[in-house]
């Protein structure tokens, strides 16, 4: 071979490789993708190991990434399969030897389905970029999983994320918050100052009406890529938009509880930071970091063997530094009230009162801030059905202070009506200074009283609802030839008042749990719910948002600081497989919704962002209209 064909060849393979891609030259990068845990009361095994297989291919098969085998992952099975965060998947890929570790979850809320995950820097001990996505069922799943694969390639070759059609460029992201996962977190679209629910409307900036009267909807803020046709209607709201907007919740893995009869959020343990307090039947559950780690709880048994939990509440009632947390419980034989009160003295936590022969709730008054109402009941000897149905079990709600260590009785609060302590709030509807009541009546409606007991408004509708109950003593057989009466007390849930957006108007939060089909007198069996929240405007009380329908039954809900943020969250305990005897095993869990608040700047803007009239009941809601 002569001279100038050597240099001919030399030359050729010099040009060859100078216009490869640099990932040709390079060694492949190593990635091992972890199973998604599945965060669902439905067996999805098949769906995660189908997502892990799809990333897989579509990951490799465009060279540049070698993707480890199932099988080779399977075998740190152990170390994965309780729970995953950025150290311990960096732990796994080191000894893995791969350079990327990608781990998720897989969330399904109703028919709703969220992919959330991190591609994790083996070396470095650090997340690289984070995943999310949506789909509004099942079949929605896999068009998605293909963007993520693109998002997980260009993560571990170090390349731009590729950005979805008509998409707006990617805002810089809030520092992460400390307690709720950020990759479930998405930074709220300009404007937008309520709820935006999972899998619900994504919501335009300025409300549905838009930022002016002769506007119908907002425009969207990529001017630019609706002059180049990047958007087929300047109205409407990409797929990629749009998943970005519906986030703003984060669900815990389903909790191993016999039920979920009350939540609270407080200081508990005097360390600065909010724990959640979770009651069962028997048991409270003390969460450090629920959302986290819910593995992480101290249990505690505040009453009596044979005693039912009713409810529970966390505040500083005795006013030391540390919220008490105060529980409602009734021994059923004999209908005997034996309530307790749980503080955490010398590093741990304990009774400070027990046996009580109170109902009790903390409301949020206007003149006094947190104050203690407590309820006895009294003992009941009917003898049919007909006059127990005219039977009111609940005496007047008293006001409670501490006095020397112990719980002293103070004024009562004279109603015209009687009502379940339960669900009794304080609320300045009239601005005032002076507190007025809001209560659900034993028919479930509800009711706001003055400050001197009388009735002034009554909802045309009833609300509330829940599957909290305890069991009348009636002490006596009935024979056949009398209509017993019904065995159990039903109680309301609990109302909020919160002042979510600065303006001095207070919002009142309540629940609605809807039961399709009364199967039998004696149970209720939920199949839907959503959060409400309404405001007075001086004849009605109007609706400001509310949640998604979801999937089973409210069974309490509070409008706290969860995560540490400084900001309240709508947290609530949802009920979501439950069957309609009480041997029937529970499915439960818990949901933050971030509150997108901000100080209204007067009325008139108010009213500009206040979402769409609810559906009228002939128009196929579910739930009772909200105007009265």
């Amino acid at each position: 071979m002569n001279k100038k064909t050597m240099t001919g060849l030399w030359l050729g393979w010099f040009l060859a490789l100078s216009i490869l891609p640099r990932t040709a030259l390079a060694a492949n990068v190593r990635l091992a993708i972890l199973p998604f845990q599945i965060h669902s009361s439905e067996d999805l095994t098949y769906l995660q190991r189908g997502i892990q297989d799809m990333l897989s291919t579509r990951i490799a098969q465009q060279g540049g990434v070698e993707v480890l085998d199932r099988g080779k992952i399977a075998s740190l099975e152990k170390e994965y399969s309780s729970g995953m965060d950025i150290a311990k998947a960096a732990s796994i890929g080191a000894k893995l030897g791969v350079d990327f570790v990608v781990f998720g979850s897989i969330s399904k809320l109703g028919s709703h389905v969220s992919l959330d995950g991190q591609v994790v820097d083996v070396k470095n001990g650090s997340s690289r970029a984070s995943l999310a996505a949506e789909a509004p069922n099942l079949d929605g799943v896999i068009p998605q999983v293909g963007r993520l694969a693109q998002e997980i390639r260009a993560a571990a070759l170090g390349q731009s994320a590729p950005v979805a059609r008509g998409a707006l460029p990617q805002q810089p992201q809030p520092m992460p918050s400390a307690g709720l996962p950020q990759q479930q977190l998405v930074a709220p679209a300009p404007g937008v100052t309520y709820p935006v629910p999972p899998g619900g409307y994504p919501v335009p900036p300025g409300g549905f009406t838009g930022g002016k009267a002769e506007e119908l909807f907002s425009r969207s803020d990529d001017e630019e890529a609706i002059s180049q046709g990047k958007s087929i209607n300047p109205a409407f709201i990409m797929a990629y938009q749009a998943d970005k907007m519906r986030r703003g919740y984060v669900k815990t893995p389903d909790l191993n509880l016999s039920d979920i009869q009350a939540i609270d959020v407080a200081d508990v343990d005097g360390d600065g930071k909010n724990e959640v307090i979770i009651a069962d039947e028997d048991r409270i559950y003390i969460y450090k970091d629920i959302f986290g780690d819910p593995t992480k709880k101290v249990t505690f048994q505040p009453v009596p063997k044979h005693a039912k939990i009713l409810s529970l509440d966390a505040a500083d009632i005795n006013r030391n530094g540390v919220a008490e947390i105060y529980v409602t419980a009734i021994v059923e034989k004999g209908e005997k009230i034996a309530s307790a009160v749980v503080e955490y003295k010398d590093g741990k936590f304990e009774l400070i009162g027990k046996d009580l022969p109170y109902l009790f709730r903390v409301v949020r008054s206007v003149q006094e801030g947190q104050v203690l109402f407590g309820q006895e009941i009294r003992p009941r000897y009917m003898a049919d059905r007909a006059r127990d149905m005219m039977f009111n079990p609940f005496m007047d709600p008293v006001k409670l202070q501490w006095e020397g260590g112990t719980l002293v009785r103070k004024e009562e609060l004279k109603l015209k009506d009687s009502v379940c302590v339960l669900g009794l709030t304080a609320v300045d509807v009239d601005k005032d200074g002076t507190d007025e009541y809001l209560a659900f009546d034993q028919r479930d409606y509800l009711k706001l009283f003055n400050n001197r007991g009388g009735v002034v408004w009554v909802s045309s509708d009833p609300y509330g609802r829940t599957a909290n109950f305890f069991l009348k003593d009636f002490k006596q057989e009935f024979p056949s030839t009398v209509d017993p009466p019904d065995p159990r007390v039903w109680l309301p849930p609990r109302i909020v008042t919160v002042d979510l957006d600065g303006d001095g108007i207070e919002e009142v939060v309540i629940c609605h749990n809807y039961e399709p089909l009364k199967i039998l007198a004696q149970s209720r069996f939920f199949t839907k719910s959503a959060i409400f929240s309404l405001s007075w405007d001086g004849v009605d009380f109007m609706e400001n948002w509310r949640t998604r329908e979801m999937k089973g039954y409210v069974a309490d809900y509070q409008v706290k600081d969860v995560d540490g943020d400084g900001k309240p969250e709508l947290l609530v305990g949802l009920v979501y497989k439950r069957g309609t005897m009480d041997y029937l095993k529970t499915t439960a869990a818990l949901i933050a919704f971030e509150l997108n608040v901000e100080k209204a700047k007067g009325q008139a803007d108010k009213a500009i962002r206040m979402p769409a009239p609810p559906p009228k009941k002939d128009e196929g809601s579910i739930f009772p209209t909200i105007k009265f």
